[in-house]
């Protein structure tokens, strides 16, 4: 892939490789006209829900080219066939980006997604009359974007420099090769090289430890002692915890789910007291919040801690809290589902004499005692 970053306001990479499979095909972005290169593939869940939305969208707009490239495929005949079975669905151009360009000029994911850091799909890429990139990201997104791009209101100057800001805050090129070490240190079964690539990064860009620090802790999970993966859990709260709100979330998780991978791990007991108390801190700033999904995550991290711990009891009861809070989220059924598993689990755990009298009840929406 090339070496620069795609960035908000360049302009778009040269036009990709394509065998058209729906639609008057092209060659170029021709200046004055406005495209939407969007990327899916057959396989991809996410990709299939967005066609309608990309439908309605380039009747709306209908001198806007809204380009769906097949990408990571092997068979153009299969997405052939695929497009053909929804073309209903799919009101707009269709085209096949072939595997065997990968990493070659022309090929969609080495030369428009890695650089722009985009690296999963369904991704759309606005291009505007200029022929720049005026936005890039998931389609459902796309809406408020294209209507100014269209209208000529898009103000791609501050666009340009808000993206290059976040880019620097986020430190997203900085993590991109960090993420990529620790994928080949992963390969060979590495931990211990891990981590020093880990510290290593943090040493030359101390802010990257903000964002990365709990890959770090995860990894030193898997190792057999717990005393140096328990003593920087608590850097990390020390260091992170007050402006970091992920991290305090996540910390109990982490430790947690480490402890699952890893039960021959040291200071099993400390390392989830620790997880419990930052968890509950954590859960009382997000009942403040009234944030019901994050305190959906922090409750069902509690299950787990108080589960490993055999603290029944609470275990069930932060079930039933992570339950509730999925429901008032209006997360998916098969999200609730397993989370009604998890407190059966729990609730089966519970010594007899420490249940309640009468039996308990629940219908996936409510509990209550019979």
């Amino acid at each position: 892939m090339s070496v620069n970053p795609l960035f908000i306001g360049d302009a778009a990479p040269s036009f990709p490789r394509l065998e058209f499979i729906k639609g008057q095909a092209f060659t170029a972005f021709e200046p004055g006209q406005v495209y939407v290169l969007e990327c899916w593939a057959t396989w991809c869940g996410p990709c299939v829900a967005t066609f309608p939305h990309l439908s309605q969208l380039q009747q709306q707009y209908p001198q806007v080219t809204i380009l769906g490239a097949a990408i990571w495929e092997d068979d153009i005949n299969e997405v052939r066939q695929f497009a053909s079975e929804r073309e209903a669905e799919m009101g707009y151009t269709l085209a096949f980006n072939p595997a065997a360009t990968a990493e070659q000029p022309g090929d969609i994911p080495g030369s428009w997604l890695k650089p722009s850091w985009q690296e999963g799909i369904p991704t759309a890429f606005l291009i505007d009359q200029q022929g720049r990139i005026a936005w890039f990201g998931h389609p459902m997104e796309l809406d408020a974007p294209l209507a100014e791009v269209v209208a000529g209101t898009f103000d791609i100057e501050r666009a340009a420099s808000e993206y290059r800001q976040w880019v620097k805050d986020s430190m997203v090129a900085e993590r991109k090769v960090l993420e990529k070490q620790l994928m080949a240190f992963s390969a060979d079964k590495d931990l211990p090289g891990a981590i020093a690539a880990c510290e290593a990064a943090f040493a030359e860009n101390p802010g990257l430890e903000q964002v990365l620090g709990l890959e770090k802790l995860a990894l030193m999970l898997r190792l057999p002692g717990g005393d140096a993966a328990l003593s920087y859990a608590r850097q990390l709260k020390e260091k992170f915890g007050d402006s970091t709100e992920r991290l305090r979330q996540e910390l109990g998780y982490i430790i947690v789910d480490g402890i699952e991978v890893n039960p021959e791990i040291d200071r099993q007991d400390a390392l989830l007291a620790f997880a419990a108390d930052t968890l509950l801190e954590a859960e009382s700033q997000a009942v403040e919040s009234g944030e019901w999904i994050t305190r959906c995550h922090i409750a069902r991290s509690l299950t787990l801690v108080r589960f490993r711990q055999e603290a029944w009891q609470d275990a069930h009861q932060y079930a039933l809290k992570a339950i509730d809070a999925a429901q008032h989220a209006g997360l998916h059924e098969d999200i609730i589902q397993a989370l009604n598993d998890l407190a059966a689990q729990c609730q089966k755990n519970i010594p007899a004499d420490d249940k309640p009298g009468k039996k308990v009840v629940c219908d996936g929406d409510r509990c209550w005692l019979e």
